[in-house]
């Protein structure tokens, strides 16, 4: 089974916690505690969580380690 090339990030506004979960390289829980207190924001469609790319470009940013 062959993987699916990672899309542009201009093309993805909104990130599912699986998709931002894989990407860190750590558990969809851990993505959900970030949410719960409030480190990552995330938005709510329905009953699904979602992150907005500019969300998930800034938390990156200030959680970098150089």
């Amino acid at each position: 089974m062959s993987e699916k090339p990672a899309q542009p990030d201009h093309d993805r506004p909104y990130w599912t916690v699986a998709q931002i979960a894989e990407r860190w390289q750590c558990s969809e829980k851990k993505i959900r505690r970030l949410i719960k207190k409030g480190e990552l924001i995330a938005h709510r469609f329905g009953n699904q969580l979602r992150i907005a790319e500019a969300d998930r470009r800034s938390y990156e940013r200030l959680h970098r380690e150089d």
